[in-house]
């Protein structure tokens, strides 16, 4: 469901060095789940493959292997989920606002050299809607949204 991010929301922050240097030789992209937070090793690797597939489709030369030795430095992507509940849709098929889906999670962007975080993200997708719509939305689709607001969140800014 491509149209399921309507009743989204996406809170992107900026590189905290001021440089773009931090998101063109991304390397390794791990996932991990924070305390009370349900959710399986599949749900994070569906997710970081989608956060990959999202990288790579607009910009292929983003993603390289962490042992290149000819870029450096490499950056390392850490994403730790914060919230993940796919809520419920009978209620959401009964009224919208109800049985809402949510994904949040915290990237830190990390430089390969000196293992120190050189930008901060916090992403954060929601779906709301309503009526059969709303009914037959699952969080796999509001997962395709989170992997294109952090895919967004770490291209670098013109």
């Amino acid at each position: 469901m491509p149209g399921a991010m309507a009743a989204s929301r996406a809170a992107i922050g900026e590189c905290t060095t001021g440089q773009n240097h931090c998101a063109t030789a991304l390397g390794t992209i791990s996932g991990d789940v924070g305390p009370r937070v349900a959710m399986t090793q599949d749900d994070v690797n569906r997710i970081i493959q989608q956060i990959t597939a999202d990288i790579r489709t607009p910009s292929p030369s983003v993603l390289v292997p962490p042992s290149d030795p000819a870029v450096a430095p490499t950056t390392l992507m850490r994403i730790t989920f914060t919230r993940y509940d796919d809520g419920d849709a009978t209620a959401r098929f009964m009224l919208a606002g109800l049985g809402q889906i949510y994904i949040e999670g915290d990237v830190v962007l990390i430089d390969g050299r000196t293992m120190q975080p050189v930008a901060d993200h916090k992403i954060a997708k929601d779906f709301s809607f309503g009526g059969i719509y709303g009914g037959i939305a699952t969080i796999q689709d509001v997962e395709m949204g989170f992997a294109r607001s952090v895919a967004e969140a770490i291209k670098p800014k013109a």
